[in-house]
């Protein structure tokens, strides 16, 4: 392990222009070959994160050290536009506190998940269009904060709905387990009459089998309204709000 390191420690001190160029001479024989090894690596590695950044980000290969990050083509924005006459338009009608403490609208909740279903993918810029006379810096920042702290409070509840899914699901399956394994060995030590025996299996072959399919099915298988869900509500917990004034 020393002598690894000794030699990535030597290969370090050297570009690639340099080895190319004037490939160091300090090296002995087994050195120079565990070296040039270590080179290859290193030069692999650096073709996998050109490849990767070519494919999965918008700009331009260079040589190594001097690649020209773009913006990842899936964190494109995708702006959903909407339309307020008032505040209130954010907040629910019937609740009657301020509103930095006002639930916010199921209707306006419904207007976003509609509008999101036709920009399902990239992150997502909410703009709100308002006449000039709302135009206020501290109910910005405060429509954004309950925005915000709301699509997180949604998003740590569906996860929870989630983990509760296939928590029960996990329960299924050692319900089917423990059914299967009772019945195999009341039959291998005959503990009851044979008349008993088929009865039971009757029950405890169909409970064991249902519950362990059911249960992977709830594991594997999440409810996609859930787990769409918390998509979303992640999205728009993090989405960009930005607020445009018309006279």
């Amino acid at each position: 392990m020393r002598f690894f390191v000794h030699a990535l420690e030597k290969l370090s001190d050297y570009s690639l222009h340099d080895y190319l160029g004037n490939r160091p001479t300090s090296f002995n024989a087994s050195e120079a070959l565990s070296v040039d090894y270590l080179y290859r690596y290193w030069l692999g590695a650096h073709l996998v994160e050109h490849a990767i950044h070519a494919l999965f980000f918008q700009g331009t290969y260079q040589t190594p050290g001097t690649i020209k990050m773009g913006i990842p083509m899936s964190e494109a924005l995708k702006e959903i536009s909407l339309i307020l006459d008032v505040w209130d338009d954010i907040f629910s009608d019937f609740d009657p506190r301020p509103l930095d403490e006002r639930a916010v609208s199921e209707d306006f909740i419904n207007e976003l998940k509609k509008r999101y279903l036709e920009t399902p993918k990239g992150a997502l810029l909410i703009s709100f269009y308002a006449p000039k006379s709302l135009k206020d810096d501290h109910s910005e920042q405060m429509v954004i904060r309950r925005l915000r702290k709301h699509f997180r409070d949604k998003t740590l509840q569906a996860k929870r709905d989630i983990y509760r899914m296939r928590a029960r699901g996990a329960v299924f399956v050692l319900v089917g387990i423990l059914s299967l394994i009772s019945i195999t060995l009341i039959s291998y030590f005959n503990l009851v009459k044979d008349l008993a025996i088929r009865l039971l299996e009757i029950l405890f072959v169909p409970l064991g089998w249902f519950g362990i399919w059911e249960g992977f099915s709830k594991i594997i298988n999440t409810s996609p309204l859930l787990v769409n869900e918390q998509e979303l509500y992640h999205k728009l917990s993090n989405a960009e709000y930005q607020f445009h004034y018309e006279p």
